[in-house]
Protein backbone atom coordinates (compact mmCIF):
# COMPACT_ATOMS: atom_id res chain seq x y z
CA UNK A 1 0.00 0.00 0.00
CA UNK A 2 1.77 3.12 -1.23
CA UNK A 3 0.47 6.93 -0.04
CA UNK A 4 2.09 10.20 0.03
CA UNK A 5 1.82 12.95 2.08
CA UNK A 6 2.92 16.46 0.05
CA UNK A 7 4.60 18.88 2.18
CA UNK A 8 8.12 21.27 1.18
CA UNK A 9 10.05 18.13 1.36
CA UNK A 10 7.96 15.27 -0.56
CA UNK A 11 7.12 12.77 2.22
CA UNK A 12 6.30 9.14 0.66
CA UNK A 13 5.38 6.19 2.64
CA UNK A 14 4.56 2.22 1.61
CA UNK A 15 3.34 0.11 3.93
CA UNK A 16 4.97 -3.29 3.30
CA UNK A 17 3.11 -5.23 5.41
CA UNK A 18 0.39 -4.82 7.72
CA UNK A 19 0.69 -6.44 10.79
CA UNK A 20 -2.30 -6.29 12.89
CA UNK A 21 -4.74 -3.68 14.15
CA UNK A 22 -4.33 -3.26 18.02
CA UNK A 23 -7.39 -0.94 18.57
CA UNK A 24 -9.17 1.64 18.33
CA UNK A 25 -8.16 5.11 17.66
CA UNK A 26 -8.79 8.86 19.26
CA UNK A 27 -10.28 10.07 16.54
CA UNK A 28 -13.20 8.60 14.73
CA UNK A 29 -12.65 6.15 12.02
CA UNK A 30 -8.80 5.59 13.18
CA UNK A 31 -7.31 2.50 13.63
CA UNK A 32 -3.69 1.54 15.77
CA UNK A 33 -1.80 -0.49 13.96
CA UNK A 34 1.30 -2.18 13.69
CA UNK A 35 2.23 -2.38 9.70
CA UNK A 36 6.07 -2.70 8.23
CA UNK A 37 6.57 0.64 6.88
CA UNK A 38 8.89 2.18 4.23
CA UNK A 39 9.26 6.28 4.71
CA UNK A 40 10.91 8.44 2.29
CA UNK A 41 12.12 5.42 0.31
CA UNK A 42 13.84 4.20 3.07
CA UNK A 43 14.06 0.16 4.27
CA UNK A 44 11.15 -0.63 6.22
CA UNK A 45 11.06 -0.25 9.85
CA UNK A 46 8.31 -1.76 12.72
CA UNK A 47 5.99 1.56 13.35
CA UNK A 48 3.29 1.51 15.68
CA UNK A 49 1.03 4.65 14.88
CA UNK A 50 -2.84 5.30 14.28
CA UNK A 51 -4.31 5.16 10.18
CA UNK A 52 -7.47 6.59 8.76
CA UNK A 53 -9.27 3.49 7.05
CA UNK A 54 -7.68 3.96 3.92
CA UNK A 55 -4.13 4.52 4.82
CA UNK A 56 -3.98 8.11 3.48
CA UNK A 57 -3.97 9.94 6.78
CA UNK A 58 -2.10 9.04 9.67
CA UNK A 59 -0.90 10.22 13.08
CA UNK A 60 2.18 10.70 15.19
CA UNK A 61 3.46 6.98 15.76
CA UNK A 62 6.77 5.60 16.51
CA UNK A 63 9.00 3.60 14.25
CA UNK A 64 11.37 0.39 15.69
CA UNK A 65 14.41 -0.95 13.65
CA UNK A 66 14.44 -4.57 13.63
CA UNK A 67 17.41 -4.58 16.41
CA UNK A 68 14.99 -2.75 18.35
CA UNK A 69 11.55 -4.74 18.01
CA UNK A 70 13.69 -8.05 18.86
CA UNK A 71 15.12 -6.26 22.13
CA UNK A 72 11.42 -4.46 22.86
CA UNK A 73 9.91 -8.60 22.37
CA UNK A 74 12.64 -10.12 24.59
CA UNK A 75 12.02 -7.24 27.56
CA UNK A 76 8.32 -8.56 26.95
CA UNK A 77 8.76 -12.28 26.75
CA UNK A 78 7.08 -13.27 29.88
CA UNK A 79 5.02 -10.24 31.16
CA UNK A 80 1.74 -10.21 31.46
CA UNK A 81 -0.72 -7.73 30.83
CA UNK A 82 -1.68 -5.74 33.71
CA UNK A 83 -5.03 -3.31 33.95
CA UNK A 84 -4.67 0.06 33.23
CA UNK A 85 -5.23 1.59 36.59
CA UNK A 86 -2.05 -0.21 37.78
CA UNK A 87 -0.51 2.92 36.95
CA UNK A 88 2.80 0.94 35.55
CA UNK A 89 4.28 0.42 39.09
CA UNK A 90 4.24 -3.43 38.58
CA UNK A 91 5.52 -5.65 36.03
CA UNK A 92 3.20 -9.18 35.98
CA UNK A 93 4.57 -12.34 35.29
CA UNK A 94 2.78 -15.52 33.91
CA UNK A 95 2.11 -17.04 37.67
CA UNK A 96 0.09 -14.44 38.54
CA UNK A 97 2.35 -12.61 40.95
CA UNK A 98 3.85 -9.81 40.38
CA UNK A 99 7.07 -7.83 41.51
CA UNK A 100 8.01 -4.19 41.92
CA UNK A 101 10.02 -2.85 38.50
CA UNK A 102 13.71 -2.18 38.66
CA UNK A 103 14.41 0.85 37.77
CA UNK A 104 17.49 0.69 35.04
CA UNK A 105 18.51 4.14 35.40
CA UNK A 106 19.95 3.58 38.64
CA UNK A 107 20.46 0.02 38.53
Amino acid sequence: MQGSIKSKNQFTFEIAEHICVLGKGREDGYTKELNYVSFRGLPPKWDVREWNSDHTRMTKGITFTGQEMKTLLEAMNGRAILPADCGGNFCGKPDGKTQAKKDTATA
